[in-house]
């Protein structure tokens, strides 16, 4: 499997997925299963083009002007357009973008480690931790930017290795401590994902010069698809 069937594949799960609205009930959970994972695969394509790109902070803009956008058309299709028993969720593209900052802030720590200074490491450090926490605000972002840093270190062996076993271990205790505090900090649904990672080694990560355009493309088609169901579920059902 290359990246053009990858990305096949999370565009097809990702049109099952927003179909949420107009499938009868007993479809419901096979349908929230694809969204969940098509979220995840957004995620893993957004990483791979992270990496991918010769020019990072051009990147992360045109990450943050889409998600912002996307953003910004859900609250309107929530405010002025959709039922108020239909909520989008407005959160999917911000998380997916504060894990990409985090990824930065990882590359700017393990650049100053190497050059031995210690203490420039401490404010990318505090404001990674930051928007890690902040994560936990953002309808179970967390779960999401950690399945981001372990596709990161997974590719690139950073000193803040995050093997499959540690995520799980790590998806375990997050979800423990949760409920200790009385959090819901892991969905059932989630604990899926930890199951799914190991499929990824069927991707043989062959693939072309990485165009940003086609991230923004997959993206679009997201939205696109979720907000043109969420219209006719208002009207037409």
């Amino acid at each position: 499997m290359n990246r053009k069937h990858l990305r096949l594949c999370i565009i097809i799960l990702m049109i099952i997925g927003n179909l949420t609205w107009v499938v009868p009930e007993s479809y419901e959970k096979i349908v929230s299963t694809c969204q969940l994972i098509s979220r995840f695969g957004l995620a893993y394509l957004a990483v791979e083009s992270y990496l991918l790109s010769h020019n990072i902070k051009q990147y992360l803009t045109t990450f943050f002007l889409m998600s912002l956008i996307m953003f910004l058309g859900d609250v309107f299709m929530n405010v002025f357009v959709i039922d108020s028993h239909i909520r989008l969720n407005q959160y999917l593209f911000p998380a997916i973008f504060i894990g990409l900052i985090i990824l930065y802030l990882i590359d700017i720590i393990e650049f100053e480690v190497k050059k031995h200074r210690i203490i420039n490491t401490v404010l990318p450090t505090i404001a990674a931790l930051f928007l890690l926490a902040l994560s936990v605000k953002l309808n179970h972002s967390l779960i999401l930017i950690l399945f981001m840093i372990l596709t990161y270190t997974q590719f690139t062996k950073k000193t803040l290795y995050l093997s499959y076993v540690k995520y799980a271990a790590l998806i375990f205790f997050i979800a423990f401590l949760g409920n200790q505090l009385g959090f819901h900090l892991v969905t059932r649904d989630e604990f899926v994902l930890v199951l799914l990672i190991p499929l990824l080694k069927l991707y043989n990560q062959r693939y072309e010069e990485e165009q940003v355009s086609s991230l923004v493309l997959t993206m679009s088609l997201y939205a696109l698809s979720l907000w043109g169901v969420t219209i006719i579920a208002t009207y037409l059902v």
